[in-house]
């Protein structure tokens, strides 16, 4: 009798066994996974590529001119004609941010710049990085902003910038999330930057431009800082030029071997 019973349970007892197997394999397939499982990397190169080359680092360069071009901040997207005169020193048709004298117009520092690569990188990505054209291929979900992480670094002669950007890339059951993405693109903005704030230093001590032993010889002035900037000549070799006692471009002998745009700045 109960050998009958165990008998005719017996069938029900495998098919319940089979059900939890597919169910435990359907929710393994379905989920998320890492690049390493799922969707093979070869097929979601391509994606990762674009967002690193794409999104990135091109904003990255951006970002990076626009930071020399107004003393360590970024004015990007920013209607110019909103900008209050008193702040900014008029040069051409732009307007360039004031980072000397006083407690309102001091240089940007360099967690500050690294902060105001971070923000626009990450901005750029939530609202610019456009992956419509993988659509076709792929059923792709971008992340929230709080899921979007953005970490830069000022490096001696580069800018390092890792990112988080967990885009989930499906096809059929299975899918894959990003994996973060690395850029470094040859940048010497920290130095440049710690010698313009040497230069805010010594206008706050009342020193004027041609005071700081700079050689002026015509309406621009291209000189050395003779050893005034600590270890600049040593070395970078550091280059200032002045337009109007107001206007001033600095750079180093390594950002015009590898033609980088002068980092701007105006004095009050």
């Amino acid at each position: 009798m109960n050998i009958n019973k165990i008998g005719q349970a017996t069938p029900f007892i495998i098919v319940g066994i089979i059900v939890v197997i597919l169910i435990v394999i359907v929710i393994f397939i379905s989920k998320p996974t890492a690049i390493s499982g799922g969707l093979s990397i070869s097929q979601v190169a391509s994606i990762k590529n674009f967002v690193e080359k794409d999104c990135v680092e091109y904003r990255l360069k951006e970002v990076l001119t626009d930071l020399r071009k107004h003393g360590g901040y970024s004015l990007l997207d920013v209607d110019q004609e909103k900008l209050n005169n008193n702040d900014y020193y008029p040069y051409g048709k732009e307007k360039i941010r004031y980072v000397c004298c006083g407690p309102n117009y001091q240089p940007n520092t360099e967690i500050g710049i690294e902060n105001e690569i971070n923000e626009d990188i990450k901005n750029y990505l939530l609202n610019k990085c456009s992956l419509k054209e993988f659509s076709d291929d792929f059923d792709i979900t971008l992340p929230k902003k709080s899921d979007i992480k953005v970490k830069s670094s000022l490096e001696e002669k580069n800018v390092l910038v890792n990112v988080k950007f967990p885009v989930v890339i499906k096809r059929g059951l299975r899918s894959v999330i990003l994996d973060d993405v690395s850029v470094k693109v040859d940048e010497d903005i920290k130095n440049v930057n710690e010698i313009v704030r040497e230069v805010s230093i010594m206008r706050e001590d009342g020193k004027k431009i041609d005071d700081i032993k700079f050689d002026i010889n015509s309406e621009s002035i291209d000189s050395k800082f003779g050893g005034v900037l600590g270890d600049c000549d040593v070395d970078m070799g550091c280059q200032l030029y002045v337009e109007g006692n107001n206007y001033l471009h600095i750079w180093t002998d390594y950002d015009i071997k590898n033609n980088i745009k002068p980092f701007e700045f105006a004095i009050k």
